[in-house]
């Protein structure tokens, strides 16, 4: 692993829990991982300074704080891709732009070396009206041939997102090769899915996907109620008090 560096960024509104776990995950499982809190920073311009400052035969494996890997290996396998000049990532589609349909490797976990990326004209990880953080370095590598892996998505815990006309990813999803990305850990609900993952894999136990899901799903059902209570706190009163009356009656 000479001259890879795994490298994650966070912000201080994370939970420290999170932060903890996956520097645990990664130290049982034998990796060195760096994790730098940037709070402020935009995340597409953490991942082109590191790219900029980084040594010329550097590999870069970025990791979102919230995603862990379940084995060391894929970690192997992705720095080896990249040091033959390609780029490996986990498929991601970004909903929210015109070009919804568009699989390109995402930064949650994402290997690529110093030397691919200032061939292909050292392009930027930032987000734009075309494009989500990372994305860019997908249209410019495809533009250039140059070889991408894209680990699908296998399971979700909370499906909340097309992957293109393929399938669905969201909350709790799981990639092949054995990559877990969270999601969303900045809101902090699903935050203990996140744990039991950890856990899960320090401890060597096999994941119970039956039984995370089921957790998954009470925790959405809390949210749905809570945010349903919210709602119908801001009713008027005046609408309360015509309901009131309308039952009394």
């Amino acid at each position: 692993m000479n001259n890879v560096k795994l490298i994650s960024m966070y912000w201080n509104n994370v939970d420290l829990e999170i932060v903890v776990m996956q520097q645990k995950v990664f130290s049982f499982l034998g990796l060195k991982l760096q994790q730098l809190e940037r709070t402020g920073q935009k995340h597409g311009e953490f991942l082109n300074e590191q790219l900029k400052t980084a040594r010329l035969n550097d590999v870069l494996i970025f990791v979102d704080i919230d995603c862990v890997v379940m084995n060391a290996e894929v970690v192997y396998k992705a720095a080896n891709f990249a040091k033959k000049g390609g780029i490996w990532g986990c498929s991601q589609v970004a909903n929210h732009l015109e070009d919804s349909f568009h699989a390109y490797a995402g930064p949650m976990f994402h290997a690529i070396s110093k030397k691919t990326w200032l061939k292909m004209g050292s392009p930027s990880y930032s987000a734009d009206k075309y494009n989500d953080i990372g994305q860019n370095i997908t249209r410019q590598a495809q533009l250039k041939n140059i070889n991408i892996y894209l680990a699908r998505p296998l399971y979700s815990l909370i499906p909340k997102w097309p992957h293109g006309k393929d399938y669905l990813f969201g909350i709790g999803t799981f990639y092949e090769c054995g990559v877990f990305h969270l999601f969303e850990s900045r809101k902090g609900v699903f935050n203990k899915l996140f744990k039991i993952v950890g856990d899960s894999i320090i401890s060597r136990k096999d994941i119970n996907y039956l039984e995370l899901t089921n957790i998954a799903r009470k925790i959405e059902m809390k949210v749905t109620a809570f945010n349903l209570c919210k709602k119908i706190l801001k009713i008027p009163f005046r609408v309360w008090e015509a309901f009131y009356r309308y039952i009394r009656n």
